[in-house]
């Protein structure tokens, strides 16, 4: 990838990187927040337990997402040729993927392997 296009992608990765740990911290002070409610009867607990689960999700999601989008700026900060390419077929990621998800690690036929894969 040229010059120009790596460091246009670097300013996304870290935009992406500086939200996602925006999000972050917003999540885990909502479940602090949820763990210092009151609860009065079993429907809080239900209601609690349904809460904490679901920001539980999200934040291991946002966890892994950083984790991805740290993978992709070691790529840039490493070694430039890596960033852009998939890590299954080792062909490059279409610059179409790129734009809408930068810290792409697989080609769309390769994710769509793992996902099929996964679905098993």
């Amino acid at each position: 990838m040229e010059r120009l296009d790596i460091d246009h992608f670097l300013k996304l990765l870290e935009d992406a990187k500086r939200e996602v740990e925006t999000n972050l911290n917003h999540l885990r002070d909502e479940l602090m927040g949820l763990e210092r409610s009151e609860i009065r009867d079993e429907g809080d607990i239900a209601s609690m337990s349904s809460e904490r689960h679901r920001y539980a999700l999200l934040i291991d999601h946002c966890k892994e997402e950083l984790k991805e989008i740290e993978h992709a700026l070691d790529k840039i900060e490493n070694n430039r040729e890596e960033f852009g390419v998939c890590e299954m077929c080792q062909d490059e990621i279409p610059i179409e993927r790129l734009l809408v998800k930068p810290f792409a690690l697989y080609c769309i036929s390769c994710r769509e392997m793992i996902e099929e894969e996964k679905s098993k």
